[in-house]
């Protein structure tokens, strides 16, 4: 078990993001207003290169607002100079996390400036311009013939999620890294379009193997309290525990009466009293009834009964302990589940949009020092010499919330469901084994590539070696879970 990690050097998640950051300094004042410069402008968005939290360069995004913009001769421009003073904001459910933010932005510099804001509405040419960004052939053809090929091609709109940084690497950055050692423009250097389809498979898998594994930790703490229902004393612990929750949350009550009904007019309903009980259940019928994020209420109430018997199990306790992490694993599990496409968010350097202003200063910027794995994978990566990059490394997982859940679900299963469900632990071993494992001639894979047999790596190395591919950082990072257990 584990053959895929035997090589330390392996395990460690390369964060994927170029930066260009601006060589200058910023002037500081008497103002109570931190100070920074416009680093980059987009249509909707820009972002601040500051100094005012005693991090030199620290980024800081922010909306362009109507207030900012500027007709001139039929075209719209964004008026701005080129220092600025803000205000630092709490912004929530930016891609599902919070955010710091700049806000009442000031333009303060000597000369103003204007940027054209251009909006590309053109779907066919927005296409064209993607493929192109990412060195992908397409035929140079007219409107409907390129939409008929891409048509033939199983090309889906879709499917341009996957044109994104940490996936591919761009055109530009190619030449800077490989220089003249690559000939770009040949048509044997360019990826084809079928790979979109590919990679949109090995999507679709991922997100099925994401939904069996979480239904796969949901029915290993069911049985568990099932398991614990009668404590040792012969005490009926699962009727105080409904009778708690209902007292606590009477909206259980309807889930009672729908667990109820699943043993109306049967004999074994003769089990429980439903006449002078109006919470008599069977505990297993009604978990049946809960959703995932109703399981941290559950792990609460046993925990909170057995406490007041002073004999807390010791599972119930490390479910306790993890039990912030059903809330992540309901943001992965309703991605997969809706049929959202998780790779891109996976390897979205930018998907927390405070990366670069956490990744500069971890403890001043987060909370990741609260999570629980946060020691245990800093330690791992210290001893492999990175020092504080390792921190900033385990800060690139926390901040994105799908790939903080996909750390997690491995530590689940390592840390509780291998000692309750045996063998739902074994199978989540050997299917997550099966489809992050890759062949040593990746060209003789890339060859035999079977659509109804995918495993991650049959993206192939998608970013050229200019960083790590896909496949790598995501299996290593779980893996690095693994290799803490054993």
């Amino acid at each position: 078990m584990y053959s895929a990690v035997e090589n330390d050097t392996l395990c460690v998640p390369v964060c994927n993001r170029w930066r260009l950051k601006a060589e200058y300094h910023v002037e500081r004042s008497g103002n109570s207003m931190p100070r920074g410069r416009i680093l980059e402008l987009k249509n909707n968005y820009g972002i601040i290169d500051t100094d005012a939290y005693k991090v030199e360069h620290e980024w800081i995004p922010f909306r362009i607002e109507k207030s900012m913009l500027e007709e001139k001769e039929g075209k719209q421009y964004i008026k701005y100079t080129d220092e600025v003073e803000f205000s630092l904001s709490q912004s929530q459910g930016v891609r599902d996390r919070d955010i710091k933010e700049a806000t009442d932005i000031r333009f303060i510099g000597d000369e103003w400036k204007y940027q054209e804001r251009i909006i590309e509405n053109n779907t066919i040419q927005n296409i064209r311009k993607r493929l192109s960004e990412y060195n992908f052939y397409y035929p140079v053809l007219d409107d409907k013939e390129f939409v008929d090929w891409l048509e033939g091609s199983n090309f889906q709109p879709r499917m341009l999620e996957y044109l994104s940084p940490g996936i591919f690497t761009c055109k530009e950055i190619i030449k800077m890294r490989a220089g003249k050692h690559i000939d770009l423009d040949c048509i044997d250097a360019k990826f084809k379009i079928g790979l979109l389809f590919v990679i949109d498979r090995i999507d679709i898998e991922f997100r099925k193997n994401i939904l069996s594994w979480i239904t796969g930790i949901e029915n290993a703490y069911k049985t568990y309290f099932n398991r614990i229902r009668i404590a040792d004393d012969g005490h009926d612990v699962g009727t105080e525990v409904i009778s708690e929750w209902v007292a606590k949350k009477p909206k259980i009550a309807k889930l009672i009466k729908r667990a109820r009904d699943k043993r109306s007019y049967r004999g074994s309903s003769d089990e429980f009293d439903y006449l002078t009980d109006e919470n008599a259940v069977p505990l297993l019928d009604l978990m049946e009834q809960l959703e995932l994020n109703e399981l941290s209420e559950l792990i609460t109430i046993f925990y909170d009964v057995y406490s007041r018997k002073d004999s807390i199990p010791d599972i119930l306790h490390k479910m306790k302990e993890c039990i912030g992490f059903i809330s992540d694993l309901c943001a992965i599990r309703n991605a997969a589940a809706h049929g959202r496409s998780i790779l891109p968010t996976f390897m979205d350097p930018d998907y927390n949009g405070n990366w670069d202003l956490e990744f500069d200063n971890v403890e001043g910027r987060c909370s990741v020092e609260k999570w629980i794995l946060y020691d245990l994978l800093k330690r791992k990566w210290v001893r492999m010499e990175l020092g504080d990059y390792s921190r900033q490394i385990v800060n690139t997982l926390y901040g994105n919330p799908l790939r903080r859940a996909w750390i997690e679900l491995n530590y689940i299963y390592f840390y509780i469901v291998r000692e309750i469900e045996a063998m739902s632990f074994k199978l989540f071993v050997t299917e997550a084994e099966w489809f992050f494992s890759k062949d040593e001639d990746m060209e003789r894979q890339m060859k035999n590539v079977k659509l109804c047999d995918l495993r991650l790596s049959d993206m192939g190395n998608t970013t050229l070696g200019v960083t790590a591919p896909p496949y790598d950082e995501i299996a290593q990072e779980a893996f690095s879970v693994w290799e803490l257990f054993k």
